[in-house]
């Protein structure tokens, strides 16, 4: 009984050691593409709410490891409790999830950005830099409305640019870039629901080896 016991101490240690580095990769990879939405906006209260699983993540984790040390019930109970709350959480956000929703904001952006290129060139620099992309819809985009195609819509080798424009344009690059994200989003969600189901049950586990001794007391 004892050994199982250090065992199962041991392996949620282990398991809210793991909590941490996927708390602290949730929180950073949620701020980071922070970044990139207005304040406000649905897509930016999403990452907050992302932001702050990492974070309530990260906390449990210190509850479950001093749980396990101590080998207290009552703080077990309050790990199950946040894991529990953390995975309703999981849940109501994708119940949210909309690929369409994300298609109308990313579209939304690229047609600001490319109405502002119209009428001084330069605001399209940082999309077509970071997409490889030129344009609304392609490079001929440019030619459409009397427009130089800029640099940012090239490669460059050894100083020296490359004949040939980016031949995606930004609207579809973007969409591919910010749906293959909210993608990876949704099945990190998933994942972490199973990886929390886990600890739950480890923790009950360790909640029925601890209370063993005090119900055969009790018979």
């Amino acid at each position: 009984m004892q050994m199982s016991r250090t065992c199962l101490q041991w392996t949620i240690i282990v398991f809210n050691t793991m909590c941490v580095v996927l708390g602290i990769l949730a929180a950073v990879g949620s701020f980071f593409e922070l970044q990139k939405y207005d304040f406000g906006s649905p897509d930016f209260t999403e990452k907050v709410i992302h932001m702050g699983i990492g974070a309530i993540l990260v906390i449990s984790a210190f509850v479950g490891c001093c749980a396990a040390v101590n080998g207290s019930v009552k703080m077990l109970v309050c790990f199950t409790v946040i894991l529990m709350a953390l995975i309703a959480t999981h849940i109501w956000t994708l119940w949210r999830y909309n690929e369409d929703r994300v298609r109308t904001s990313t579209t939304n952006m690229v047609n600001f950005h490319w109405i502002a290129e119209t009428h001084e060139q330069g605001n399209m620099d940082i999309l077509q830099e970071t997409y490889e992309c030129c344009g609304k819809n392609g490079y001929t985009d440019y030619h459409t409305n009397s427009m130089t195609v800029p640099d940012s819509c090239y490669f460059f080798h050894n100083n020296k640019r490359e004949f040939y424009p980016h031949g995606q344009g930004c609207l579809p690059a973007a969409l591919d870039a910010y749906l293959y994200i909210y993608r990876i989003e949704k099945w990190s969600h998933v994942g972490l629901i199973c990886f929390e189901v886990l600890g739950i049950s480890l923790a009950f586990v360790l909640i029925f080896n601890l209370t063993a001794d005090t119900r055969r007391y009790n018979y």
